[in-house]
């Protein structure tokens, strides 16, 4: 595992492979490894960069929702991880929220990308990236995610991700 600094924050990456670059960007209920089971067969043919987003693993996050966990924050840490990647335009590929992301990157930077590959993407626009709310005002998820940060943090390991997607 390696890291790159952006925007004040060390974001790891894992980088297999070799030729064009494929920038990987995992959903909210993974990280860098999301992208373990394909990593082989894409790194034939791609130098294969699978990140995890700030707030994910391996840190250690309390849970705790702040500007730093919001889609407009990652869609940022994005932008400026691809800006230090060469050669450019690199190709991206996001599943679920970071399919939303790659979206927001490809829509905000299109110059820092040669193809996009949105798989499942999701994820409702957060106050951060939605121009009719008014600035700093609470995602209509974050009490949901506030109370799934608390189900983790109680050992309540199957119970945070049901919160988050309830059934």
């Amino acid at each position: 595992m390696q890291s790159i600094r952006v925007n004040g924050y060390d974001m790891p990456y894992l980088e297999v492979g070799r030729g064009h670059p494929l920038v990987c960007v995992h959903g909210t209920l993974g990280d860098f490894r999301t992208w373990y089971a394909v990593l082989g067969p894409l790194s034939k043919r791609h130098r294969v960069i699978a990140v995890s987003l700030r707030h994910f693993f391996p840190e250690h996050w309390d849970g705790a929702i702040t500007d730093h966990y919001r889609m407009a924050q990652h869609v940022s840490d994005t932008i400026a991880f691809i800006e230090q990647m060469a050669p450019r335009p690199v190709d991206i590929m996001g599943h679920s929220r970071g399919g939303h992301i790659s979206f927001r990157v490809a829509q905000q930077r299109p110059d820092l990308l040669r193809r996009v590959v949105l798989a499942e993407p999701s994820g409702a626009l957060d106050s951060s990236l939605d121009p009719t709310i008014a600035p700093g005002a609470p995602s209509e998820l974050a009490p949901r995610i506030l109370a799934s940060g608390k189900k983790g943090r109680e050992g309540d390991i199957a119970g945070g991700p049901e919160n988050l997607v309830p059934s």
